[in-house]
C-alpha cells in the first residue's frame, strides 16, 4: 500500500472520528461556535479549583471557553496550500 493512500484512510478515519465527537460535544456545551479554523466552546469547568496569578479561582460549575482546532478546516487547508502553508 502506498504512504498516499495509507495517509488518506487514516484521514478519513480521523474525520469519521471527528464526525462522532462533533456530536457528542454539544450535549456537553452551553454554547458552541465557529471562527476561522477554530472551534469554541463554552461549558462548565468539572475539574479541580485552578488559581490564576491574578487571584481569581475557576471553581467546578463555572463556565468556561474552550478553544479547539477545527481538525477538518486544518485538513482542508493543508490539501489546498500543503504543509508549508500550514507552518506559516
Amino acid at each position: 500500500m502506498s504512504y498516499a493512500l495509507y495517509n488518506k484512510m487514516l484521514q478519513s478515519l480521523w474525520m469519521a472520528w471527528e464526525t462522532v465527537f462533533e456530536r457528542i460535544m454539544p450535549l456537553r456545551s452551553v454554547y458552541q461556535s465557529k471562527f476561522g479554523i477554530c472551534k469554541i466552546v463554552v461549558r462548565a469547568h468539572r475539574g479541580s479549583s485552578i488559581r490564576f496569578e491574578d487571584g481569581t479561582y475557576v471553581h467546578a460549575g463555572d463556565q468556561v471557553c474552550e478553544i479547539h482546532l477545527d481538525n477538518r478546516e486544518v485538513l482542508q487547508l493543508s490539501r489546498a496550500v500543503g504543509q508549508i502553508g500550514l507552518r506559516l
